[in-house]
């Protein structure tokens, strides 16, 4: 093998060795606290059925793409394997969960009427059939059609047992958060392993810090712990070559 060669592979086994302690370097530097919570239902990664309404159908496509790709996404990144066989569908029947456009902002009083908060962007309640658990989101039909889908990403995180979370710092709030505005991030995706594979029912879940916050179309704490990875491993196969040539 040429000189060269040995060395350019050298350099790469070098930072693949690094980039894990690298990444996790970075990710205490860089991530936010995030707290999310589970709800008490025990879960195992499966498909998980999503009925829409006709006018929600495109909306609530885009968001279960976006869960699909980051759960699948992170579970590689992360080696959280366990968690693969989770997936969310679009369907028309053996629901999981049904999703449609209502009013959650008539909120009723115990003794007949109701009052408006148009601040509820949408509602999901639990309901038991034929023994099953099936979830039933309503959206605000308030909401312009360009919100809709992130409202919906929110509301299947209550679907797949994420309650409400929160990440004051974080420079863009995750799907959990309680804003309903986020995207799917690393640390969504982590409350989900937790829940799925650790078992971490009806329990507050504190991502570590060492899991760099990201999205999957946003990985740049990813691209810098390649890049710091690379560099270093460049110094250390200099200063191993130079000693040899000594």
């Amino acid at each position: 093998m040429p000189v060269r060669t040995r060395t350019i592979l050298r350099v790469v086994l070098i930072a693949l060795g690094l980039f894990l302690p690298v990444s996790s370097l970075i990710g205490y530097a860089t991530s936010p606290t995030t707290f999310i919570n589970t709800d008490g239902i025990s879960r195992t990664p499966t498909i998980v059925r999503i009925c829409p309404s006709a006018e929600l159908y495109h909306d609530t496509w885009r968001a279960i793409d976006e869960w699909n790709t980051a759960i699948r996404f992170f579970s590689l990144r992360f080696m959280w394997f366990e968690l693969l066989g989770l997936k969310l569908d679009v369907a028309e029947s053996g629901c999981n969960a049904r999703i449609t456009l209502g009013k959650p902002y008539n909120i009723p009083l115990p003794g007949g009427g109701h009052i408006v908060d148009e601040r509820n962007l949408a509602e999901t309640r639990r309901i038991t059939e034929n023994g099953r658990v099936v979830f039933n989101v309503v959206v605000s039909d308030l909401l312009p059609p360009g919100r809709r889908k992130d409202v919906i990403m929110h509301e299947l995180a209550h679907v797949l047992g994420l309650l409400d979370g929160f990440s004051p710092k974080a420079p863009f709030k995750p799907a959990s958060h309680t804003s309903a505005l986020g995207k799917v991030t690393s640390h969504d995706v982590y409350a989900l392993y937790v829940k799925y594979v650790k078992g971490a029912d009806d329990e507050l879940v504190s991502v570590p810090p060492y899991i760099p916050y990201m999205t999957d179309d946003m990985p740049l704490p990813d691209i810098v712990s390649a890049g710091v990875s690379a560099l270093t491993a460049f110094m250390i196969d200099r200063k191993l070559r130079g000693r040899k040539n000594k």
